[in-house]
């Protein structure tokens, strides 16, 4: 084999490339060190996403972020690689004294996003406490004097932990509020300032949230310094994917959704405005004898899992989430995604149809639209660039 040369090199030497694994180009070309590459890999995550890719190189920089995109494992790993790539070699925390807090909307996201960081920082020398409402203080506190870097909650959890001396935020590095529009648009708005003010001035903070609602324009006005503002928009639905428009009065919702359920539709999404909403309609179906569990705030991180757990495996055919439940929830390969209330956001629908039509099946989307959510349904049609089919309920 005749021997290659090199342009201003030594005639006879062998040009080599090392093929590199393609997880350390992509997340290294970011700026990430080599064992968070090696995190994400565990993960399953060989190349960024285009939100990671927006948002690490900011957050690397030590600025603070306020970024609008849906809920999902992508969001997590936006914050959680950067974050813990300082920590690396920042040191272990002292006592009661966490390096980063991250604020989450619900039980249910605690423990989700306290899996990812608690994998990302598996192999590394950071230390993950998921402040789990339903483990006890004296758990949680042992923890905590060992020394934790990082520790996840939400704000009720925290603001205890905090009022009751077992945690301090004096040494706080990092504050990551993830789901911030569930939290500012609710009554736990109050605790999430307490915890704020128990922070240092100087700190970097991250903010996620899927809607730029009043409240959380005027937190992020308030509470970020000079913050980079980021917008990430939902893919586009699915090729495959059947969009359809109900259009009917209220009190005929309950009555279409037992139509479309009569179909031949393996699983079901349903999401309602509200949890209350989702409650009474999971108890009515299975009063009707139809396998259906529910997922909302009111509903302990254990019954969220276990009814996650029975829709995956099969075991019932009906999912009825509130919204924020059902942003980030974990499921594809859905037959039917059925919005009982039009979405206020274009972006929550097409993350949540998201969820059907994968892998080039065929899968519907049906929304029951009441007269008064035209306005509505105009903003969703602008966004999808095409009108959707209308059906008026019988």
């Amino acid at each position: 084999m005749p021997t290659k040369r090199k342009p201003g090199g030594t005639r006879g030497r062998r040009e080599t490339k090392k093929a590199r694994p393609r997880v350390q180009e992509g997340y290294t070309a970011l700026g990430l060190r080599l064992e968070m590459t090696a995190a994400a890999e565990r993960l399953g995550w060989l190349n960024p996403t285009k939100l990671q890719r927006k948002v690490i190189p900011f957050i690397l920089a030590g600025r603070d972020v306020a970024v609008k995109t849906a809920a999902d494992a992508d969001e997590t790993g936006a914050y959680a690689l950067p974050v813990l790539h300082q920590l690396f070699d920042t040191g272990l925390a002292p006592t009661l004294r966490p390096f980063c807090a991250v604020v989450t909307p619900t039980r249910a996201a605690t423990i989700q996003v306290g899996a990812y960081i608690t994998a990302l920082a598996q192999e590394l020398p950071i230390r993950v406490l998921v402040a789990d409402n339903e483990i006890s203080d004296r758990q949680q506190t042992t923890a905590l004097t060992k020394g934790r870097e990082v520790i996840i909650g939400t704000p009720e959890r925290l603001l205890h932990l905090l009022k009751q001396g077992y945690l301090l935020f004096s040494a706080l590095k990092h504050c990551v509020l993830a789901g911030a529009d569930d939290i500012l648009d609710s009554p736990r708005t109050s605790d999430l300032m307490s915890i704020m003010d128990r922070t240092p001035v100087r700190r970097q903070t991250l903010l996620f949230c899927a809607n730029l609602s009043p409240a959380v324009k005027r937190f992020t006005r308030e509470h970020l310094f000079s913050p980079v503002e980021i917008q990430i928009a939902a893919a586009a639905p699915p090729p495959a994917l059947k969009h359809e428009l109900w259009a009917l009065s209220r009190d005929r919702k309950s009555r279409a959704l037992t139509e479309l359920l009569a179909g031949d539709h393996e699983s079901v999404l349903v999401v309602c405005r509200t949890r209350k909403a989702a409650g009474e309609l999971a108890r009515r179906l299975g009063r009707d004898g139809e396998p259906v569990v529910t997922i909302h705030a009111a509903r302990t991180s254990k019954e969220r899992e276990r009814a996650l757990g029975k829709f995956k495996a099969g075991e019932a055919r009906v999912l009825i989430a509130s919204e924020n439940a059902s942003r980030g929830l974990e499921i594809d390969d859905v037959d039917l995604v059925v919005n009982y209330d039009m979405p206020a956001d274009p972006q929550d629908y097409l993350h949540r149809v998201a969820r059907t039509a994968r892998a080039r099946r065929p899968g519907l989307a049906v929304t029951l639209c009441v007269p008064e959510e035209e306005p509505l349904v105009q903003q969703l049609e602008s966004q999808l660039q095409s009108r959707i089919a209308r059906r008026a309920a019988e």
